[in-house]
């Protein structure tokens, strides 16, 4: 048994309350399940600096991510405002993951 033990590792899922590594991984991964990802970088911004180091790149393609969703946003407004001819909200998207088909 103690050799099963070595082998596994178990880590806590879902919006586990703590703030502990394992807890705030487990809640950035909740939120990136729900489509949150505002809330998973706000999580990851509560990592300790030697996690946030190792996990950078990753976090840099977040930031990316909604950027690029927050800009897609804007344009699909400016686009249905140009078409109806009413003003669009500029700085107003949603930066959230897009809805998957």
């Amino acid at each position: 048994m103690d050799s099963a033990r070595s082998l596994v590792r178990v880590r806590p899922t879902g919006n586990v309350a703590g703030t502990g590594r394992g807890a705030i991984v487990a809640r950035i991964e909740a939120a990136l399940n729900g489509g949150d990802l505002k809330a998973a970088e706000a999580e990851w911004d509560s990592l300790d600096d030697t996690a946030k180091a190792a996990s950078k790149s990753w976090a840099d393609s977040l930031k990316a991510r909604i950027a690029v969703n927050g800009a897609l946003a804007d344009l699909s407004s400016a686009l249905t405002a140009s078409l109806t001819g009413t003003p669009a909200a500029a700085g107003t998207a949603d930066t959230a993951a897009p809805a998957q088909n």
